[in-house]
Protein backbone atom coordinates (compact mmCIF):
# COMPACT_ATOMS: atom_id res chain seq x y z
CA UNK A 1 0.00 0.00 0.00
CA UNK A 2 0.87 3.65 -0.33
CA UNK A 3 1.38 4.63 2.90
CA UNK A 4 -0.26 7.50 4.45
CA UNK A 5 1.70 10.99 5.97
CA UNK A 6 1.81 10.54 9.28
CA UNK A 7 0.93 6.54 9.97
CA UNK A 8 0.99 5.20 13.24
CA UNK A 9 1.15 1.61 14.67
CA UNK A 10 -2.15 0.15 15.20
CA UNK A 11 -2.63 -1.60 18.36
CA UNK A 12 -1.88 -5.20 18.14
CA UNK A 13 -5.30 -6.52 19.03
CA UNK A 14 -5.90 -4.29 16.01
CA UNK A 15 -3.61 -5.86 13.51
CA UNK A 16 -4.77 -8.83 14.52
CA UNK A 17 -8.50 -8.43 13.64
CA UNK A 18 -7.11 -6.86 9.72
CA UNK A 19 -5.23 -10.13 9.73
CA UNK A 20 -8.56 -12.21 10.18
CA UNK A 21 -10.76 -9.98 7.90
CA UNK A 22 -7.85 -10.68 5.23
CA UNK A 23 -8.55 -14.69 6.24
CA UNK A 24 -12.28 -14.06 6.03
CA UNK A 25 -12.38 -13.72 2.10
CA UNK A 26 -14.23 -10.67 1.68
CA UNK A 27 -17.48 -12.22 3.59
CA UNK A 28 -18.26 -8.93 5.78
CA UNK A 29 -18.48 -10.97 8.90
CA UNK A 30 -16.48 -7.82 10.81
CA UNK A 31 -18.85 -5.12 9.51
CA UNK A 32 -21.37 -3.36 12.24
CA UNK A 33 -24.56 -0.87 11.68
CA UNK A 34 -25.40 2.34 13.86
CA UNK A 35 -28.94 2.61 12.41
CA UNK A 36 -30.86 6.02 13.42
CA UNK A 37 -34.25 6.30 12.94
CA UNK A 38 -35.04 10.05 11.73
CA UNK A 39 -38.60 11.65 11.95
CA UNK A 40 -39.57 15.24 11.16
CA UNK A 41 -39.50 17.43 8.12
CA UNK A 42 -35.63 16.99 6.70
CA UNK A 43 -33.93 17.44 3.67
CA UNK A 44 -32.35 14.31 2.18
CA UNK A 45 -29.53 16.67 1.04
CA UNK A 46 -29.42 17.54 4.86
CA UNK A 47 -28.94 14.30 5.93
CA UNK A 48 -26.31 13.66 3.88
CA UNK A 49 -24.37 16.64 5.29
CA UNK A 50 -25.01 15.32 8.57
CA UNK A 51 -23.34 12.01 7.64
CA UNK A 52 -19.94 14.18 5.98
CA UNK A 53 -19.98 16.27 9.38
CA UNK A 54 -19.93 13.30 11.99
CA UNK A 55 -16.83 11.75 9.28
CA UNK A 56 -15.37 15.20 9.53
CA UNK A 57 -15.79 15.17 13.27
CA UNK A 58 -14.77 11.50 14.24
CA UNK A 59 -11.20 10.56 13.67
CA UNK A 60 -11.67 7.03 13.69
CA UNK A 61 -14.05 6.99 11.01
CA UNK A 62 -11.44 8.81 8.87
CA UNK A 63 -9.10 5.70 9.66
CA UNK A 64 -7.06 4.08 6.92
CA UNK A 65 -5.29 1.18 7.51
CA UNK A 66 -2.06 -0.92 6.07
CA UNK A 67 1.09 -2.72 6.33
CA UNK A 68 4.09 -1.09 6.48
CA UNK A 69 6.58 -2.09 3.52
CA UNK A 70 9.16 -1.50 5.83
CA UNK A 71 8.78 -2.98 9.60
CA UNK A 72 5.80 -5.02 8.25
CA UNK A 73 3.57 -3.90 10.98
CA UNK A 74 0.03 -2.80 10.46
CA UNK A 75 -0.66 1.35 10.86
CA UNK A 76 -2.50 3.67 10.19
CA UNK A 77 -3.58 7.22 9.03
CA UNK A 78 -6.48 9.75 8.60
CA UNK A 79 -7.93 10.34 5.25
CA UNK A 80 -9.69 13.68 3.95
CA UNK A 81 -12.02 11.78 1.39
CA UNK A 82 -15.71 12.42 1.39
CA UNK A 83 -17.26 8.83 2.94
CA UNK A 84 -19.72 6.60 0.46
CA UNK A 85 -23.15 7.68 0.92
CA UNK A 86 -25.90 5.80 -0.61
CA UNK A 87 -29.44 7.99 -0.84
CA UNK A 88 -32.32 5.76 -2.06
CA UNK A 89 -35.29 8.09 -3.53
CA UNK A 90 -37.97 5.59 -2.97
CA UNK A 91 -38.91 2.90 -0.04
CA UNK A 92 -37.85 -0.60 -0.67
CA UNK A 93 -40.24 -3.58 -0.19
CA UNK A 94 -38.16 -5.49 2.64
CA UNK A 95 -35.87 -2.65 4.23
CA UNK A 96 -34.82 -5.31 6.67
CA UNK A 97 -33.19 -7.40 4.41
CA UNK A 98 -32.19 -4.10 2.47
CA UNK A 99 -30.00 -2.99 5.46
CA UNK A 100 -28.44 -6.35 6.09
CA UNK A 101 -27.55 -6.54 2.76
CA UNK A 102 -25.96 -3.55 2.10
CA UNK A 103 -24.01 -3.80 5.54
CA UNK A 104 -22.37 -7.34 4.91
CA UNK A 105 -20.59 -5.49 1.49
CA UNK A 106 -17.37 -5.96 2.48
CA UNK A 107 -14.61 -3.26 3.16
CA UNK A 108 -11.09 -3.12 1.39
CA UNK A 109 -9.30 -2.99 4.33
CA UNK A 110 -6.09 -2.59 3.26
CA UNK A 111 -5.90 1.05 2.93
CA UNK A 112 -9.73 1.57 1.93
CA UNK A 113 -12.61 3.42 3.48
CA UNK A 114 -13.91 1.37 6.48
CA UNK A 115 -17.19 3.34 7.12
CA UNK A 116 -19.71 4.11 4.32
CA UNK A 117 -23.77 5.60 4.95
CA UNK A 118 -27.24 4.37 3.59
CA UNK A 119 -29.96 6.76 3.66
CA UNK A 120 -33.39 5.24 3.33
CA UNK A 121 -36.67 6.63 2.78
CA UNK A 122 -39.19 4.56 4.83
CA UNK A 123 -41.94 6.90 4.62
CA UNK A 124 -43.38 10.47 4.67
CA UNK A 125 -41.22 12.18 7.30
CA UNK A 126 -39.38 9.29 8.04
CA UNK A 127 -35.99 7.93 7.00
CA UNK A 128 -33.61 5.66 7.87
CA UNK A 129 -30.52 6.37 7.92
CA UNK A 130 -27.69 3.67 8.69
CA UNK A 131 -23.66 4.05 9.41
CA UNK A 132 -22.02 1.09 8.37
CA UNK A 133 -18.82 0.48 9.94
CA UNK A 134 -15.66 -1.90 10.16
CA UNK A 135 -15.08 -3.12 13.77
CA UNK A 136 -11.60 -2.25 13.38
CA UNK A 137 -12.49 1.34 13.96
CA UNK A 138 -15.69 0.15 16.16
CA UNK A 139 -16.49 -1.40 19.39
CA UNK A 140 -19.26 -1.61 21.71
CA UNK A 141 -18.81 1.14 23.75
CA UNK A 142 -18.71 3.32 20.40
CA UNK A 143 -21.58 2.41 19.55
CA UNK A 144 -23.32 4.69 21.97
CA UNK A 145 -21.38 7.21 21.24
CA UNK A 146 -21.74 7.09 17.63
CA UNK A 147 -25.54 6.60 17.55
CA UNK A 148 -25.36 9.84 19.87
CA UNK A 149 -23.06 12.26 17.64
CA UNK A 150 -24.92 11.07 14.50
CA UNK A 151 -27.88 11.78 15.56
CA UNK A 152 -26.57 15.73 16.80
CA UNK A 153 -25.09 15.68 13.72
CA UNK A 154 -28.57 15.52 12.39
CA UNK A 155 -30.46 17.82 14.84
CA UNK A 156 -27.69 20.35 15.21
CA UNK A 157 -24.15 20.19 15.76
CA UNK A 158 -21.38 17.62 16.53
CA UNK A 159 -18.59 18.32 18.62
CA UNK A 160 -15.00 17.53 16.83
CA UNK A 161 -12.82 15.65 18.21
CA UNK A 162 -9.16 16.17 18.04
CA UNK A 163 -7.81 13.00 16.35
CA UNK A 164 -4.77 13.69 19.46
CA UNK A 165 -7.08 11.69 21.63
CA UNK A 166 -7.48 9.19 19.23
CA UNK A 167 -3.55 9.04 18.50
CA UNK A 168 -2.59 9.20 22.19
CA UNK A 169 -5.05 6.55 22.85
CA UNK A 170 -3.54 4.07 20.47
CA UNK A 171 -0.28 4.46 21.43
CA UNK A 172 -1.13 3.92 25.52
CA UNK A 173 -3.12 0.44 24.41
CA UNK A 174 0.12 -0.49 22.38
CA UNK A 175 2.26 0.67 24.84
CA UNK A 176 0.39 -1.56 27.65
CA UNK A 177 0.11 -5.01 24.85
CA UNK A 178 3.99 -4.78 24.59
CA UNK A 179 4.36 -4.52 28.40
CA UNK A 180 2.25 -7.62 28.99
CA UNK A 181 4.18 -9.56 26.38
CA UNK A 182 7.10 -9.63 28.44
CA UNK A 183 5.86 -9.65 31.64
CA UNK A 184 2.42 -12.24 30.80
CA UNK A 185 3.73 -14.45 28.34
CA UNK A 186 4.39 -17.14 31.36
CA UNK A 187 1.09 -16.45 32.62
CA UNK A 188 -0.53 -17.12 29.83
CA UNK A 189 1.34 -20.13 27.94
CA UNK A 190 1.09 -22.24 31.75
CA UNK A 191 -2.77 -20.88 31.82
CA UNK A 192 -3.29 -22.32 28.20
CA UNK A 193 -1.65 -25.04 27.73
CA UNK A 194 -2.02 -26.70 24.73
CA UNK A 195 -2.33 -30.06 25.12
CA UNK A 196 -5.46 -29.86 27.30
CA UNK A 197 -7.35 -27.68 25.05
CA UNK A 198 -10.29 -29.69 23.74
CA UNK A 199 -12.57 -28.19 21.00
CA UNK A 200 -15.98 -28.62 22.27
CA UNK A 201 -18.02 -29.00 18.85
CA UNK A 202 -17.15 -32.03 16.46
CA UNK A 203 -16.89 -30.89 12.89
CA UNK A 204 -20.31 -32.31 11.60
CA UNK A 205 -21.58 -30.52 8.60
CA UNK A 206 -21.41 -26.46 7.80
CA UNK A 207 -24.17 -24.11 7.41
CA UNK A 208 -23.89 -20.97 5.45
CA UNK A 209 -26.59 -19.09 6.66
CA UNK A 210 -26.09 -17.71 10.28
CA UNK A 211 -28.70 -18.35 13.17
CA UNK A 212 -29.48 -16.96 15.92
CA UNK A 213 -32.17 -17.49 19.12
CA UNK A 214 -32.82 -15.53 21.91
CA UNK A 215 -32.61 -16.55 25.57
CA UNK A 216 -35.04 -14.47 27.60
CA UNK A 217 -34.65 -14.35 31.62
CA UNK A 218 -37.36 -12.02 32.52
CA UNK A 219 -37.32 -10.01 35.51
CA UNK A 220 -37.60 -12.26 38.19
CA UNK A 221 -35.31 -14.76 36.60
CA UNK A 222 -32.82 -12.20 35.95
CA UNK A 223 -33.73 -11.39 39.56
CA UNK A 224 -32.71 -14.57 40.34
CA UNK A 225 -29.73 -15.34 38.39
CA UNK A 226 -28.44 -11.50 40.25
CA UNK A 227 -29.49 -13.34 43.44
CA UNK A 228 -27.35 -16.19 42.27
CA UNK A 229 -23.97 -14.68 41.76
CA UNK A 230 -24.39 -13.12 45.14
CA UNK A 231 -24.67 -15.87 46.85
CA UNK A 232 -21.32 -16.79 45.43
CA UNK A 233 -19.69 -13.80 45.84
CA UNK A 234 -19.27 -12.91 41.95
CA UNK A 235 -20.41 -10.48 39.42
CA UNK A 236 -23.45 -11.59 37.35
CA UNK A 237 -21.30 -11.72 33.95
CA UNK A 238 -18.68 -14.55 35.97
CA UNK A 239 -21.65 -16.49 36.78
CA UNK A 240 -23.32 -16.80 33.32
CA UNK A 241 -19.70 -17.26 31.88
CA UNK A 242 -20.02 -20.66 34.29
CA UNK A 243 -23.06 -21.35 32.61
CA UNK A 244 -21.73 -20.99 28.97
CA UNK A 245 -19.20 -23.47 29.80
CA UNK A 246 -21.11 -25.74 31.85
CA UNK A 247 -23.26 -25.84 28.86
CA UNK A 248 -20.57 -26.99 26.06
CA UNK A 249 -20.53 -30.79 25.20
CA UNK A 250 -17.25 -31.83 26.68
CA UNK A 251 -16.35 -35.10 28.25
CA UNK A 252 -15.28 -35.48 31.98
CA UNK A 253 -12.25 -33.71 32.66
CA UNK A 254 -12.00 -31.75 29.73
CA UNK A 255 -11.24 -28.32 29.11
CA UNK A 256 -13.33 -25.28 27.58
CA UNK A 257 -12.03 -21.86 26.82
CA UNK A 258 -14.09 -18.48 26.38
CA UNK A 259 -13.36 -15.55 24.69
CA UNK A 260 -14.15 -12.72 26.31
CA UNK A 261 -14.72 -9.19 24.59
CA UNK A 262 -12.72 -7.57 27.09
CA UNK A 263 -11.92 -3.64 26.80
CA UNK A 264 -8.80 -2.30 26.91
CA UNK A 265 -9.91 1.53 27.13
CA UNK A 266 -7.67 3.47 29.98
CA UNK A 267 -9.39 5.07 32.56
CA UNK A 268 -10.88 8.67 31.41
CA UNK A 269 -10.69 7.23 27.86
CA UNK A 270 -14.17 5.96 27.83
CA UNK A 271 -15.51 9.45 25.11
CA UNK A 272 -12.98 8.37 22.01
CA UNK A 273 -14.80 6.72 19.40
CA UNK A 274 -12.57 3.57 18.05
CA UNK A 275 -11.69 -0.28 18.60
CA UNK A 276 -9.97 -0.60 21.89
CA UNK A 277 -10.85 -4.42 22.67
CA UNK A 278 -8.86 -8.07 22.84
CA UNK A 279 -10.44 -11.29 23.30
CA UNK A 280 -8.88 -12.40 27.21
CA UNK A 281 -9.35 -16.49 27.37
CA UNK A 282 -11.13 -17.94 30.28
CA UNK A 283 -10.64 -21.58 30.32
CA UNK A 284 -12.42 -23.79 32.91
CA UNK A 285 -11.59 -27.43 33.94
CA UNK A 286 -15.47 -29.48 33.43
CA UNK A 287 -16.09 -32.30 36.11
CA UNK A 288 -18.89 -34.71 36.24
CA UNK A 289 -22.12 -33.70 37.68
CA UNK A 290 -21.26 -29.99 38.85
CA UNK A 291 -23.64 -27.60 38.37
CA UNK A 292 -22.96 -24.33 37.09
CA UNK A 293 -22.59 -23.05 40.80
CA UNK A 294 -19.68 -25.31 41.62
CA UNK A 295 -17.96 -24.51 38.22
CA UNK A 296 -18.50 -20.73 39.03
CA UNK A 297 -16.89 -21.35 42.80
CA UNK A 298 -13.72 -23.17 41.40
CA UNK A 299 -12.87 -21.27 38.67
CA UNK A 300 -13.70 -17.27 39.41
CA UNK A 301 -11.12 -16.49 40.76
CA UNK A 302 -8.43 -17.31 38.48
CA UNK A 303 -11.04 -15.90 35.78
CA UNK A 304 -10.22 -12.52 37.71
CA UNK A 305 -6.62 -12.70 37.09
CA UNK A 306 -7.13 -13.37 33.08
CA UNK A 307 -9.18 -10.42 33.21
CA UNK A 308 -6.75 -8.52 34.72
CA UNK A 309 -4.18 -9.49 31.95
CA UNK A 310 -6.45 -8.16 29.13
CA UNK A 311 -3.76 -6.87 27.45
CA UNK A 312 -1.89 -9.95 26.07
CA UNK A 313 -1.76 -10.56 22.55
CA UNK A 314 -4.58 -13.22 21.54
CA UNK A 315 -3.07 -13.79 18.29
CA UNK A 316 -0.23 -14.72 19.90
CA UNK A 317 -1.60 -17.24 22.56
CA UNK A 318 -3.34 -18.53 19.50
CA UNK A 319 -0.30 -19.10 17.82
CA UNK A 320 1.46 -21.01 20.81
CA UNK A 321 -1.02 -23.35 21.16
CA UNK A 322 -1.18 -23.99 17.45
CA UNK A 323 2.70 -24.38 17.98
CA UNK A 324 1.88 -26.61 20.60
CA UNK A 325 -0.49 -29.23 18.30
CA UNK A 326 -3.22 -28.11 19.98
CA UNK A 327 -6.45 -27.06 18.75
CA UNK A 328 -6.26 -23.21 17.55
CA UNK A 329 -10.31 -23.40 17.04
CA UNK A 330 -10.67 -23.85 20.92
CA UNK A 331 -9.24 -20.58 21.86
CA UNK A 332 -11.68 -18.65 19.45
CA UNK A 333 -14.77 -20.90 18.59
CA UNK A 334 -17.11 -19.73 21.18
CA UNK A 335 -16.92 -15.93 22.36
CA UNK A 336 -18.79 -14.29 25.28
CA UNK A 337 -19.90 -10.66 25.73
CA UNK A 338 -21.67 -9.07 28.48
CA UNK A 339 -23.34 -5.15 27.80
CA UNK A 340 -24.79 -3.31 30.38
CA UNK A 341 -25.46 0.34 28.73
CA UNK A 342 -28.51 2.19 28.23
CA UNK A 343 -30.59 0.62 25.45
CA UNK A 344 -31.56 3.29 23.21
CA UNK A 345 -30.51 7.12 22.02
CA UNK A 346 -33.18 9.68 21.42
CA UNK A 347 -32.72 13.62 20.07
CA UNK A 348 -34.66 16.02 19.40
CA UNK A 349 -34.10 19.28 17.70
CA UNK A 350 -36.03 22.38 15.79
CA UNK A 351 -39.18 19.42 15.05
CA UNK A 352 -36.68 16.56 13.95
CA UNK A 353 -36.64 13.75 16.37
CA UNK A 354 -33.75 10.89 16.23
CA UNK A 355 -34.01 7.33 17.82
CA UNK A 356 -31.74 4.94 17.73
CA UNK A 357 -31.93 1.08 19.44
CA UNK A 358 -28.29 -0.23 20.82
CA UNK A 359 -29.20 -3.58 21.06
CA UNK A 360 -29.06 -4.24 17.58
CA UNK A 361 -28.08 -8.38 16.57
CA UNK A 362 -24.97 -8.83 14.22
CA UNK A 363 -25.15 -9.80 10.89
CA UNK A 364 -22.79 -12.41 11.04
CA UNK A 365 -21.30 -14.70 13.77
CA UNK A 366 -17.33 -13.50 14.29
CA UNK A 367 -16.61 -16.97 15.47
CA UNK A 368 -18.43 -20.43 15.18
CA UNK A 369 -20.45 -20.08 18.38
CA UNK A 370 -20.93 -16.45 19.55
CA UNK A 371 -23.16 -15.68 23.36
CA UNK A 372 -23.92 -12.23 23.84
CA UNK A 373 -25.58 -11.10 27.01
CA UNK A 374 -27.40 -7.70 27.36
CA UNK A 375 -29.34 -6.00 29.83
CA UNK A 376 -33.36 -5.43 29.06
CA UNK A 377 -35.42 -3.46 30.88
CA UNK A 378 -35.36 -4.94 34.37
CA UNK A 379 -34.58 -8.71 32.35
CA UNK A 380 -31.49 -10.44 30.80
CA UNK A 381 -31.40 -11.10 26.99
CA UNK A 382 -28.99 -13.62 25.77
CA UNK A 383 -28.60 -14.02 21.86
CA UNK A 384 -26.77 -17.02 20.70
CA UNK A 385 -25.44 -16.96 17.44
CA UNK A 386 -23.67 -19.70 15.29
CA UNK A 387 -22.15 -20.32 12.00
CA UNK A 388 -18.98 -21.91 10.42
CA UNK A 389 -19.03 -25.34 10.04
CA UNK A 390 -21.40 -25.81 13.29
CA UNK A 391 -24.57 -27.56 12.18
CA UNK A 392 -28.26 -26.24 12.92
CA UNK A 393 -28.76 -29.14 14.85
CA UNK A 394 -25.71 -28.49 17.40
CA UNK A 395 -26.61 -24.76 17.61
CA UNK A 396 -30.36 -25.58 18.32
CA UNK A 397 -28.84 -28.15 21.08
CA UNK A 398 -26.38 -25.70 22.67
CA UNK A 399 -29.17 -23.22 23.14
CA UNK A 400 -31.28 -25.52 24.82
CA UNK A 401 -28.34 -26.76 26.91
CA UNK A 402 -27.63 -22.93 27.87
CA UNK A 403 -31.09 -22.52 28.47
CA UNK A 404 -31.30 -24.90 31.08
CA UNK A 405 -27.85 -24.06 32.77
CA UNK A 406 -29.90 -20.59 33.34
CA UNK A 407 -32.57 -21.66 34.57
CA UNK A 408 -30.16 -23.98 37.17
CA UNK A 409 -29.32 -20.00 38.57
CA UNK A 410 -32.42 -18.42 37.97
CA UNK A 411 -34.36 -20.74 40.07
CA UNK A 412 -36.98 -21.19 37.34
CA UNK A 413 -37.72 -21.38 33.44
CA UNK A 414 -36.32 -19.05 30.62
CA UNK A 415 -37.46 -18.77 27.43
CA UNK A 416 -35.83 -19.79 23.76
CA UNK A 417 -37.37 -17.58 20.97
CA UNK A 418 -36.36 -17.30 17.31
CA UNK A 419 -34.52 -13.96 16.60
CA UNK A 420 -36.11 -11.21 14.29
Amino acid sequence: MALIKGSERATLAQAALYFADEKAEATGAFNLAVRVEVRGRIAAAELAAACRRLVAATPALRVRMGIDAWTGEIVYGFSDDEPEIEMLAEPVDDAETFIAARTMRPFEVDDGPLVRFLVLPVAPGHTTVVLIVHHLVYDWISHRLLAEQLSMSITGAVTPASPDEYVRLVRRVRAAEESALTEDRDYWYDRIPPSAMVAPFPREGASDTVLRRIITADPAAAAGISACAGSVGISVFKLVSAAVHHALPVPDSGVTALGAAASQRLAGEAAVVGCFINEVPLPASREAGETVVDLARREHARWSDDLRRRHYSFADLAAHVRRGGGAVEALNQVMISYRSQQQSVERAFAGVTCTAELDVPNYAAKTPLSVRFFEDGGGLGCEVQWSGHLSARSGERYTQCLAESLAQCAGTAVRIEEAS
